[in-house]
């Protein structure tokens, strides 16, 4: 007779698992890692917008500002706060979100379920596991799977034959298999003799617990898996055994063996619930263990008590943390871009390429789509093959900022250069010279240098819409540029995410949409773009994918070279001297894994793009 002294959280367990619940949860690598992102992008943009308003202050007179110097400091403040927009990533924060809930749904769908969002990056890191794996990972009951008996004797040549078994639990259900074929146990003598003793030389035995409905052990773990084993080969075909006393037949067996041929059942109310089917043969097969208290405090849990799951989990992460990387390189590229286009047109004093309305529109809606499909990215074929990222590891490494400026500095050089195009060289335009574009603000009627200009050609919006529309274009290539960090476009094609290309479509239809739908080119200041201005755009844009593409060579075979199993495998049949065949020449091993298809689409139509005549193919040629 026992006295319960306590229930719930007031039993020891309970209270393990409040004190585990009550640990300040520490912040991933992650989080610390983008606070301290947003902290020197705050720095960063505050100087350059410091830099802006003072680099400027010699025009806050200029005529076009009346003479008042307050009213040119107040123009300049305004492009200031427009470079602030332009370079704060707005939708970063809910792409991250959307991202790390993909990422955990996924992970769901292979058994690993996450508790806390910002603990799947961290799977990312994993570089030791350490586990409490008897009972806690697996069902606490020992099973033999594989054994072995003599087959034959010939001489000193000894024959063993191999049989694996089914089961990891205490209940002797397990079939016996040789070469993946299920067996009878009578057919080898070996294999009976074998479970014989088994069973005879056992000090265990199994009892069957009626309340739980498992089958529980007597004695060592062990001996209970040898005499589970021999109850297996014994009763394989049948599960049970019988034996007949006069008029009685007594039958020994394993209870559903024995119920499933009962056509009349009284008693517990376990052998109702499995002729109703509440009891199902998964939930028997499980096992009842593992801790209920590591349950509830875990930030991961597994649903199948599989070991490798964490494997996959890990995989996912690292997945999971590469897309992260991916959408933040394409958001701060972008917005490097328009930090560079603001500073440019400030410092070269152009006219203002982009307004905060067109900025804001760009970062919260063009962008977004794009960025939140990059979480559906697949993971790089050699993800597992490289070694665990270190915690400490930053997350904008001095190779990958470099890439972005080198990147963001082409995208705001050519939404400037947009602009200027319509200024200086578009057939429609007024055909300016750079000394009247740069100094507009001088623009008089009086003055000698604009003989001939109308001074209302610098508020015309052709300019801004031809430098949103580059702007964009640019983006959406430069989503498909981070489909992979340094895997090529040629090897990973865009339609490797569906996703992205609908996103893509998504973002460009509503370009199109306040482009060509009144009253929004009103609201955006632009206006629609003719075909020959659109294959400019087009023209300005597509650059950005092959300056990438040499980026990520450069960093695929010199800056982050990865492993490659198929070459190290060649290299090693070299150093042992062996044969050249299979030899991965240069160019097979440039050429492998290429898709073709995306080579004969991408091929014609950038040749008949650049083949169009217009006065920016010149300038590219020249």
């Amino acid at each position: 007779m026992g006295v319960v002294v306590a229930t719930g959280v007031q039993t020891e367990i309970g209270k393990i698992r409040d004190e585990m619940a009550a640990t300040d949860p520490e912040r991933t690598p992650l989080q610390q890692k983008l606070d301290q992102f947003g902290e020197q992008l705050s720095k960063v943009i505050t100087l350059i917008c410091v830099a802006v308003w003072g680099i400027n202050v010699g025009h806050f007179s200029d005529p076009v500002h009346g003479g008042s110097w307050l009213r040119g400091a107040v123009y300049y403040f305004k492009i200031a706060v427009a470079l602030a927009v332009a370079a704060i990533p707005e939708g970063l924060p809910a792409v991250i979100t959307t991202c790390l809930a993909l990422g955990t749904r996924r992970m769901a769908r292979k058994n690993a379920i996450v508790r806390s969002l910002p603990s799947v990056e961290t799977l990312g890191c994993t570089s030791v596991i350490c586990s409490d794996k008897t009972g806690t990972l697996t069902t606490n009951q020992m099973s033999v799977c594989r054994m072995f008996v003599v087959d034959s004797v010939v001489g000193e040549q000894c024959a063993l034959s191999e049989f694996t078994v089914t089961g990891s639990t205490y209940a002797p259900e397990g079939e016996v298999y040789k070469d993946g074929v299920a067996v009878r146990c009578s057919q080898y003598e070996g294999l009976v003799e074998m479970a014989s003793i088994c069973a005879l030389c056992n000090d265990s035995s199994l009892d069957y617990n009626e309340a739980k409905g498992v089958y529980e052990k007597v004695g060592e773990a062990t001996e209970t898996a040898l005499c589970c084993l021999s109850m297996s080969v014994f009763c394989s075909p049948n599960k049970l055994t019988r034996s007949a006393t006069g008029a009685k037949m007594f039958v020994k067996g394993a209870p559903e063996s024995v119920l499933e041929r009962c056509r009349w059942l009284r008693g517990t109310a376990l052998s109702i619930c499995r002729r109703v089917g509440i009891i199902t043969e998964q939930e028997e097969e499980e096992g009842q263990g593992g801790p209920f208290g590591g349950g509830l405090t875990g930030q991961m849990i597994l649903a199948d008590d599989n070991f490798s799951t964490i494997v996959a989990a890990v995989e996912e992460g690292r997945a999971i943390y590469n897309n992260m990387k991916q959408f933040i390189r394409y958001l701060i590229s972008s917005n490097i871009g328009e930090v560079v286009c603001i500073f440019l047109t400030a410092a070269l004093g152009m006219p203002e390429a982009l307004i905060p309305v067109q900025l804001l529109w760009v970062n919260l809606v063009t962008d977004g789509f794009p960025a939140t499909a990059l979480g559906f990215n697949p993971p790089d074929l050699d993800i597992m093959s490289r070694p665990p990222r270190s915690p400490k590891e930053p997350l904008i490494s001095g190779w990958l900022f470099c890439r972005y400026l080198i990147i963001g500095c082409y995208v705001g050089a050519a939404t400037v250069g947009a602009a200027a195009w319509w200024f200086m060289a578009a057939h429609d335009g007024p055909k300016l010279s750079f000394y009247q574009l740069s100094h507009y603000l001088q623009c008089s009627e009086g003055h000698s240098e604009f003989a001939g200009v109308q001074c209302s050609v610098f508020e015309s919006p052709y300019p801004m819409t031809m430098a949103l529309s580059v702007l964009v274009t640019i983006e959406m290539c430069n989503a498909l540029n981070s489909l992979s960090e340094n895997q090529s476009l040629l090897k990973m094609p865009p339609w490797s995410n569906p996703w992205l290309v609908g996103a893509i479509c998504l973002s460009m239809a509503l370009h199109f949409l306040i482009l060509y739908v009144d009253p929004l080119p009103m609201i955006f200041q632009i206006r629609p773009l003719s075909w020959p201005q659109w294959v400019t755009v087009l023209k300005m844009s597509l650059p950005v994918i092959l300056m990438d593409e040499a980026l990520k060579f450069l960093a695929r075979n010199y800056i982050e070279p990865g492993y490659d199993l198929e070459l190290e495998e060649e290299r090693a049949r070299r150093r042992r001297g062996e044969g050249d065949a299979g030899l991965l020449t240069p160019v097979r091993q440039a050429l492998k894994g290429v898709s073709w298809s995306f080579v004969l689409i991408s091929a014609p139509l950038l040749v008949w793009i650049y083949s169009l005549d217009s006065d920016i193919t010149n300038i590219f040629w020249t």
